[in-house]
């Protein structure tokens, strides 16, 4: 089960590079004026923390599994709509609260991801586990930021945000499809009798 949860770890982390990295020139791209970015920006922290809220709140109570794929979905839906709406004119306001659900449901996929990690093994490596998990999330965004740079390379920058979108949303999909099938629920074990 380990094995599978640090799969699907290394495959969300494909997509972190895109993601939580190129916001702002897929906005500028997209024909979005500085000062429409700066009211996109503003949104942005309000949003994130709520969404991060609401990520303990829902993990309390469904489980770690739920809400890392709740989060996982949430950011497929709303990435794909910031891409979209960057580039089409929508309100800038708006455009924040995407931004803050993207990036938000990431990292807060992201990290429950590695809560169960943490919930699978025993005390004494848990600090071990977590940052051997942090070392093949570094893989993870290896893979992902080398794809986009070449992909940018070959095509138009004016086309950062659908290259950002082609390399991060397979990357989530793939681990929210891993997590249902392959991963167990962590809710409520209990941490000393974890062999």
């Amino acid at each position: 089960d380990l094995r599978w949860l640090t799969i699907t770890y290394v495959v969300l982390s494909i997509g972190l590079v895109p993601i939580a990295n190129y916001y702002e020139s897929i906005m500028s791209t997209g024909g979005m004026s500085t000062a429409e970015i700066t009211n996109a920006q503003f949104v942005y922290p309000f949003g994130f923390a709520l969404i991060i809220l609401l990520g303990g709140l829902i993990g309390d109570k469904f489980g770690r599994k739920m809400t890392s794929v709740f989060n996982g979905c949430l950011s497929v839906v709303s990435f794909c709509l910031f891409v979209f709406g960057a580039s089409h004119g929508w309100n800038s306001y708006f455009i924040g609260v995407l931004y803050s659900c993207f990036l938000g449901g990431y990292w807060t996929c992201l990290d429950y991801l590695s809560v169960m990690a943490s919930e699978k093994v025993p005390t004494d490596v848990r600090g071990s586990t977590l940052g051997a998990l942090s070392l093949l999330q570094m893989a993870g965004c290896m893979v992902g930021m080398i794809v986009l740079t070449v992909s940018l390379a070959v095509f138009a920058t004016a086309f950062v945000g659908t290259l950002c979108a082609v390399v991060a949303v397979p990357s989530i999909v793939a681990c929210m499809v891993l997590t249902v099938l392959k991963v167990k629920e962590t809710k409520g074990v209990a941490l000393d009798e974890i062999d």
